[in-house]
């Protein structure tokens, strides 16, 4: 009878949570648009799920340049950002017309997906239901995910956040299995498999983490099996495999030489101290303040002292600290591939930091006490939410700057307003040259090579075909996997060299027609698609990328791989439920 009850707590605490963030959602989409903090990042992300969703419309694979947003300008940002895992959530809400309806809806699925993701791991792991719920509530309306999901939109991040706790628990079984595992690989493999098909610098900051605690153990602690070291091993070659197509895609642009993305080069950090002194029940750029509470209960316990694993788990809290902070030497390491684009190292690994220290007070307090100690942190969660929508709320109705327009924002100001009708071009995303060619020409301001040239700028805005010195004006009209352009006034009889206002990338393959019969292009000096013909007003010039097929076969391969190793996961649990039930009779 009595586990009868808990079960029914259990359901009911994740059915009123549930309807919890459905009821915040619901309220959220305003016919005015949606309001967000954090300046560009917003309307940059909803501009990619606006590409994404465009295309499943029309029953294609998204291309590699986004020839629908940014400016129309054939931007590499959809090839460059990892968004297989982002297109099962456009698929899932294709079915909303309104993107900024869409958007909000996007954002909750996947912070319900962290929720039962969470919710289910801890169970499995033989918590208490009822404080596993608890939990992870918790874990999704504080740290990163409280600040997401009420001033900001990130959707790779959020992503890689839902499965953290499985990666966790995995990583342990790895390290403590005494014979080789198909199915602890297969299991690791596709939980990395996911980080790095929805954000690239996560997958490269918890290899570091990983690479560390493996060196770590080898080295110092000399417990590393050699059994562990071979699941690792065929997990990175399967997640490699898995992920071939999309490493493919960002090699092969790559090799175009681009520009690198906002502020990188320059990896800032946090001292030690302020981790802990400017945290705050939202902080993204290290422990939450529900985590830094979970901590100081660890030590008060005392099983920091008698738990090995609590023990172990601490020491792995304090190298992510030590990542996060000031006391690595940042500015060497920003001077290495990859790592030079982590922009922040207390925001990277800041991602890392709020979940060990529950999953340590789940290990160190009793049942009963664990119960009430997350109850409190729930209500107190709920609270914090109920104040986040009244400001919200009052900042939406009182500002009228946010409700008379979009444009004319600083990149990184302080709040904007995404707008239904300003989704597919706002003019202050050309701004930032996120992997452009690297021959475009950019100006420093306030960060490195932060911002296009002024006359790059009025180009693309403007969408001005360059002949000569003349700037011709054009009629820009997206099409299936491409762009058209309408020459509105040029009568010039000789034939120039017309330079178009799209982006060029020497190791992608164009075609180019100018009223339907193929033209030559090539990639000019100045990084653009330039062709040779003459022209008159009416004329049209049509742009097409067109995917190698490479990348469709690795893509498609793929899919399968992932498909194979999900059902032979499911076959596993099935034989192993049987077992179960054989030797239970």
């Amino acid at each position: 009878m009595q586990s009868t009850k808990k079960i029914r707590y259990d359901f009911l605490l994740e059915a009123f949570f549930t309807l919890l963030i459905v009821a915040i959602s619901i309220t959220r989409i305003n016919k005015n648009g949606i309001l967000m903090w954090g300046g560009i990042d917003p309307f940059f992300h909803t501009q990619r799920i606006y590409e994404i969703k465009s295309a499943f419309q029309n029953c294609d694979i998204p291309v590699w340049v986004n020839f629908k947003t940014f400016n129309f300008a054939g931007q590499a940002i959809n090839g460059m950002y990892p968004d297989y895992t982002l297109w099962l959530f456009v698929l899932l809400t294709i079915w909303i017309n309104k993107i900024t309806a869409q958007v909000i809806v996007i954002k909750s699925l996947i912070l319900l997906s962290a929720f039962y993701v969470t919710d289910y791991t801890l169970k499995v792991r033989g918590f208490d239901k009822i404080s596993s719920v608890l939990c992870a509530w918790i874990y999704v309306t504080s740290g990163y995910y409280s600040y997401i999901f009420y001033q900001q939109f990130q959707p790779n991040t959020m992503m890689v956040m839902v499965v953290l706790f499985p990666l966790l628990f995995s990583l342990s079984d790895i390290f403590q299995v005494k014979e080789f595992s198909i199915k602890l690989t297969l299991i690791f493999s596709l939980l990395l498999t996911w980080v790095l098909f929805s954000h690239l610098v996560s997958f490269v900051v918890l290899v570091t983490l990983v690479m560390v605690i493996i060196v770590y153990k080898l080295v110092v602690a000399r417990d590393l099996s050699f059994n562990s070291l071979k699941i690792l091993m065929a997990s990175a070659a399967l997640t490699v495999i898995m992920g071939s197509s999309l490493l493919y895609r960002v090699l092969i642009i790559s090799m175009s030489k681009l520009h690198t993305p906002f502020n990188a080069g320059k990896v800032g950090s946090e001292e030690f101290v302020k981790l802990f002194t400017n945290s705050t029940w939202d902080a993204t750029n290290g422990p939450s303040i529900a985590a830094i509470l979970a901590l100081i209960l660890v030590l008060v316990s005392g099983k920091l002292k008698t738990d090995k694993t609590v023990q172990k788990l601490a020491m792995v809290e304090f190298m992510i600290l030590i990542f996060c902070s000031s006391i690595l030497p940042w500015n060497v390491l920003e001077k290495l591939p990859v790592i030079g684009n982590f922009q922040f190292s207390q925001w990277r690994y800041g991602l890392f930091t709020s979940f060990i220290p529950m999953v340590m007070l789940m290990k160190s307090i009793s049942r009963h006490d664990l119960r009430k100690i997350l109850l409190v942190f729930s209500i107190l969660s709920i609270g914090i939410m109920i104040g986040k929508e009244y400001s919200y709320r009052q900042e939406f109705t009182q500002n009228p700057v946010l409700n008379a327009q979009t444009k004319g924002a600083s990149p990184m100001s302080t709040t904007m307003l995404v707008k239904e009708g300003g989704i597919t071009n706002p003019s202050n995303i050309s701004v930032i040259p996120d992997y452009v060619p690297k021959n475009v020409a950019t100006k420093s301001v306030t960060f490195r090579d932060d911002t296009l040239n002024d006359d790059v700028k009025n180009e693309l805005t403007n969408h001005f075909l360059v002949i000569g010195k003349n700037k011709v004006p054009t009629k820009v009209s997206p099409e299936k996997k491409g762009l058209s352009l309408e020459i509105v006034s040029y009568n010039k009889k000789s034939v120039k060299n017309i330079q178009l206002p799209i982006f060029g990338y020497s190791t992608l393959q164009y075609t180019v027609t100018l009223n339907g019969k193929s033209v030559p292009y090539h990639v000019n000096s100045k990084g653009f698609l330039e062709i040779r013909a003459h022209i008159h007003s009416g004329e049209h010039v049509l742009v097409h990328l067109v995917l190698p097929k490479m990348y469709k076969i690795l893509l498609y391969a793929n899919e399968m791989t992932v498909i194979v190793a999900i059902v032979c996961l499911t076959v596993m649990k099935k034989k192993q439920n049987e077992v179960s039930v054989v030797s239970n009779d």
